[in-house]
């Protein structure tokens, strides 16, 4: 019996070895972005990236010394042991219960099969909890709209492989929705969009990569129009919501915020009668969908109060005027 597991002890270490080597000699030049090379166990796929900054990995190990030239062959020393591939980001996404709330809503937005095709994918999924943190009303928002939902999947998306290893602080991505996520490193954490969000990484499948976030992200274009606003027009949405404004504004409606910031407030606006404070506020609030680059010189626009208000196009700045 001692021998029998000996035996079987040596052929799983032989398959270890077999699956880090190939049958040639390739020096770190030779190996391509976007390469699969056949290992020498069963032909299971080794998965090179060759990044721009120079950084080397297989399967998302990092070659931290490369090219060592012996008489039969060359040995790269990369930073951790290589774990088999065979299975698919969508794969992954089938056996993995904690992003079953991901895979949900991947069916429901036809992205499934997408995360099963050949590719060369990054992967930011949330797992269970991170569905759990959004406002129920918000995911339900989103996952009823088709159209706000794929966005959000498609966000977390990005048509490259991106191992950690090869991430540097500040590194900007396209993602599939067509917006971009700013990817920084720190150490051994990783952010997302300024948010350290990342609890396990470099998820290698044979189409690309997984990296668990415990955050959703959620794209301008899965977001209402009072979502949009920022930091600096905090009080604007706060009335916004106080007085039921926000809940006016129609699901399926287009509008545009004209969102004064916080200091534009004064004592006396805040402090004067809410029916007053409230017209005030749905003449900021446009009926219409409109970009800066749709504006013209005396267009007229129409507020959700009722008000025209007149557009002013100048040389180098535009502005709008009550009509």
């Amino acid at each position: 019996i001692r021998r029998g597991l000996e035996n079987n002890v040596n052929v799983e270490l032989l398959n270890a070895l077999h699956s880090h080597m190939v049958n040639k000699r390739m020096l770190t030049k030779d190996l391509k972005h976007g390469m699969v090379i056949p290992s020498m166990y069963n032909n299971l796929g080794l998965f090179i990236n060759h990044y721009p900054n120079g950084v080397v990995t297989v399967n998302c190990a990092r070659v931290i010394h490369g090219n060592q030239i012996a008489t039969n062959g060359v040995v790269h020393v990369i930073d951790r042991v290589l774990t088999q591939i065979g299975t698919s980001i969508q794969d992954f996404l089938d056996a993995e219960d904690d992003l079953s709330s991901f895979r949900a809503a991947a069916i429901t937005s036809d992205l499934l099969e997408t995360l099963g095709r050949d590719g060369h994918f990054t992967l930011f999924a949330p797992t269970n909890e991170a569905f759990e943190k959004l406002p129920r009303g918000v995911l339900e928002r989103i996952m009823g709209d088709k159209v706000a939902s794929e966005a959000l999947l498609k966000y977390h998306i990005l048509n490259t492989v991106q191992c950690s290893e090869a991430i540097t602080g500040g590194a900007v991505f396209e993602t599939m929705e067509g917006n971009t996520v700013e990817i920084g490193c720190e150490g051994d954490s990783i952010s997302v969009n300024g948010i350290k969000m990342v609890n396990k990484k470099d998820i290698v499948t044979k189409n690309g990569v997984i990296h668990l976030i415990d955050e959703v992200l959620i794209p301008d274009s899965a977001k209402q129009v009072i979502e949009l606003a920022g930091k600096q027009q905090t009080t604007f949405t706060d009335l916004v919501a106080q007085l039921g404004l926000a809940s006016s504004l129609k699901p399926d409606g287009e509008y545009t915020l004209l969102a004064p910031v916080n200091n534009a407030f004064s004592d006396d606006t805040l402090s004067m009668d809410q029916r007053l404070l409230k017209l005030i506020l749905q003449n900021h609030i446009l009926k219409v969908k409109v970009g800066l680059s749709d504006l013209y010189n005396g267009q007229i626009l129409e507020t959700i109060g009722g008000k025209q208000l007149r557009v002013f196009v100048y040389r180098t700045v535009s502005g709008l005027d009550q009509g």
